[in-house]
């Protein structure tokens, strides 16, 4: 899950923020951060859940991972980059198809609860700081991967749809991780605006 793996990563940066602890699967992703917090703290955290969210969806291969600025055109036009890594050990699976299906469904729900969270950290970044060059980049890093794993779902559905001999709708399965898409691009372009002048123009010259 997604939630233990940030949990590992990030456990002493969340508590100095005062995250509300319970559930960690919950608690994790529902970020409560004091308005204390110096600003560099809250922007040390959203760089490194994002970059803990690249390296567990590629874990589990479900992105390939991004390029360049090439790859975040991409993201913008729709195009990706996703090869058939997650759909080959899909296929290569001894799971029957309903349990592949199982599968597919609890990818997405991590997929989208992962890129939830770190939506609400870009938003905490927004309210109580500025963000820097490398919130953004990370932050966009992140996207990149979340819509590569979005086609690698979109795709094993599919699979999964002929083997079982259903129609599964691939847009209502993933009719969540879509919304949060969309709102999370939002985001971006509010990270990028208001981006620290220096950052900005170091990233220009970068």
């Amino acid at each position: 899950m997604f939630a233990a793996h940030l949990i590992r990563r990030l456990a002493v940066p969340l508590a100095a923020m005062a995250l509300t602890v319970g559930c960690a699967t919950v608690s994790v992703y529902e970020p409560r951060l004091s308005s204390e917090a110096p600003p560099d703290l809250r922007q040390s955290v959203l760089r490194q859940a994002s970059e803990a969210y690249c390296i567990e969806t590629r874990r589990k291969g479900l992105a390939v991972g991004q390029g360049g600025l090439g790859s975040i055109a991409g993201l913008l036009t729709g195009a990706d980059e996703t090869g058939a890594v997650y759909s080959n050990l899909i296929i290569d699976s001894r799971a029957g198809p309903t349990a592949t299906l199982e599968r597919v469904r609890a990818d997405a729900a991590d997929v989208t609860r992962g890129l939830q969270y770190l939506d609400e950290l870009a938003r905490a970044v927004l309210v109580h700081s500025v963000p820097t060059g490398s919130d953004v980049t990370e932050f966009e890093k992140a996207l990149i991967h979340a819509r590569q794993a979005r086609e690698a779902l979109s795709d094993a559905l599919a699979t999964a749809n002929l083997a079982l001999k259903t129609d599964y709708s691939i847009e209502g399965e993933l009719e969540a991780l879509d919304r949060i898409l969309t709102r999370a691009r939002v985001t971006a372009d509010e990270l990028g605006s208001a981006l620290e002048p220096v950052g900005a123009f170091a990233q220009a010259l970068g």
